[in-house]
């Protein structure tokens, strides 16, 4: 059974991270290498990351690094839902029924 502490943890992360890559992509129309450094959307996805990677390193401390590691994978289905709120991509079928295959595993990942 996975510790709560560190899938709370593992849960942040993954939406830290999801977001990060919004970020990113947002910014990523605008990449020159003089205004990169200066490039909110950027820097912001840098400190998403560095914050997602802090809370990844908490959670492994608290479980086995094999149960907390797949349990990231929701940032998939963050990713998803992020990017047709904020981006206005699409949500198909396909990626529907994928959401769902994640969150099975991560359900029966949790169980062992």
């Amino acid at each position: 059974m996975v510790n709560i502490i560190s899938l709370i943890l593992a849960l942040v992360n993954s939406f830290l991270g999801a977001s990060g890559a919004i970020f990113l992509k947002k910014g990523s129309g605008k990449i020159f290498i003089k205004k990169t450094v200066v490039n909110s959307n950027l820097i912001i996805a840098g400190l998403l990351y560095l914050l997602s990677f802090i809370f990844f390193l908490i959670a492994i401390k608290f479980d086995d690094i094999s149960i907390v590691y797949p349990i990231t994978s929701v940032s998939y289905i963050w990713v998803v839902v992020l990017s047709a709120k904020f981006l206005k991509e699409k949500i198909t079928t396909i990626k529907t029924l994928s959401l769902f295959l994640i969150i099975a595993g991560v359900c029966m990942l949790s169980l062992t």
